[in-house]
């Protein structure tokens, strides 16, 4: 057996080198240094394949490392037969060698198709570019998100806070109107007794009482437009005299000027009392005729604060004479129009025509100049300029 193993019927490699110590060193050094590397770089693709996880074709891999390492081992034994004539075992070697390289060969050519498909390194940095690229897009598309999100907050935050205040304006407003009713009431029961004193028959007494629920009517109307809010005193002076004028001379002039719904309601019955004993006994009971409304404001020097100054004068009409008992347009005039307004009235009786001055305090009368620069001028149908 021993024999057999170590070739005796053979001649050592080396006696075809002529046993030269410079070839015989060359060869062996030589293939001790390939054995070593065909046996470190199996090891190494084993423990790469260990390692990685989810690789792909690790089957044709432990084939690599197989084929490698008995290439390594032929040239272990070239070294060998270089001193010992082992040929035998070195062709079953090779024969084994031989079978790995074909299986190997096989196993490459059956799986290129797989290999293939693999993705290359420029094709996953691709990949990648597209996956961080639509990774950006989601993101800016979740920050627009966001960002609609919080102005949908702000508009819905913004909406409540505005549905709040209406609600609270609604109930502000329910209450007074419900407190204006019982004073409406109070005043009309007023407004009834006077009047019955100064009319002649029934029908006279409902003819005043009609034109005075009126001339209030249109001043209520006017406040339920703004939601009873302030309005323009420009436009409560016109709407109360526009069913007396006609074509009748009527100016009226005064900075922009804005009334609380209590003020208004003093200065619409006082205009409409006005209006109506003008048209009577007055200016505009006849042609030719002048009548002119003017507010302002101004600081006496007696005064310790501006106060504003309304003035209804006329002028062309009939002989005026003081009338020789007052009724409820004297009352109206000279104490339910300047009380709630904290200011004074009064009534002259010149030759000219009556003239009406009402001054109220510029702070806390429930009057209020709008800004400086603004204002009206016009006749009463025309436009303001």
């Amino acid at each position: 057996m021993w024999d057999w193993l170590i070739g005796v019927a053979y001649t050592a490699h080396g006696y075809c080198l002529s046993w030269d110590p410079w070839l015989i060193a060359t060869h062996a050094i030589s293939d001790f240094v390939i054995f070593g590397s065909y046996t470190a770089i199996p090891i190494a693709i084993l423990i790469f394949l260990r390692r990685r996880e989810g690789l792909q074709l690790k089957m044709l891999g432990r084939f690599f490392a197989a084929f490698i390492f008995w290439c390594g081992l032929t040239h272990l034994l070239g070294m060998l037969t270089l001193w010992f004539p082992i040929y035998d075992i070195q062709a079953v070697v090779k024969v084994i060698t031989a079978a790995i390289s074909l299986l190997t060969a096989v196993v490459i050519f059956r799986l290129i198709p797989k290999a293939l498909a693999i993705p290359s390194p420029q094709e996953l940095q691709r990949a990648n570019d597209r996956l961080m690229a639509e990774v950006a897009a989601h993101e800016r598309t979740l920050e627009e998100l966001r960002t609609t999100s919080d102005r949908l907050e702000l508009r819905v935050a913004e909406r409540t806070r505005s549905l709040e205040e209406a609600a609270r304006h609604a109930e502000t407003l329910v209450r007074e109107i419900a407190h204006r009713s019982g004073n409406l009431m109070s005043v009309i029961a007023a407004m009834a007794r006077q009047s019955a004193k100064s009319a002649g028959s029934p029908a006279e007494l409902a003819q005043q009482l009609a034109g005075r629920i009126e001339g209030m009517g249109r001043s209520h109307a006017l406040l339920f437009r703004q939601s009873w809010r302030e309005v323009d005193v420009d436009t409560l002076v016109r709407e109360q005299l526009a069913p007396f004028v006609g074509d009748r001379s009527v100016t009226i002039s005064g900075p922009a000027m804005r009334a609380s719904p209590s003020a208004a309601h003093v200065l619409g019955m006082a205009f409409y009392e006005l209006a109506t004993n003008s048209l009577k006994y007055g200016a505009l009971s006849v042609d030719g005729g002048r009548v002119t409304v003017t507010w302002r404001s101004e600081t006496p020097e007696a005064a310790a604060a501006p106060r504003i100054v309304i003035t209804w004068s006329e002028a062309g009409g009939p002989p005026v004479s003081k009338p020789r008992r007052y009724g409820w347009g004297n009352h109206v005039l000279t104490k339910m129009t300047a009380a709630p307004l904290q200011g004074e009235a009064t009534l002259d009786y010149d030759k000219a025509g009556i003239v009406w001055t009402l001054h109220v305090p510029a702070e806390g009368s429930g009057l209020s100049f709008v800004t400086a620069g603004a204002g009206h001028d016009g006749a009463l149908g025309q436009p303001a300029g």
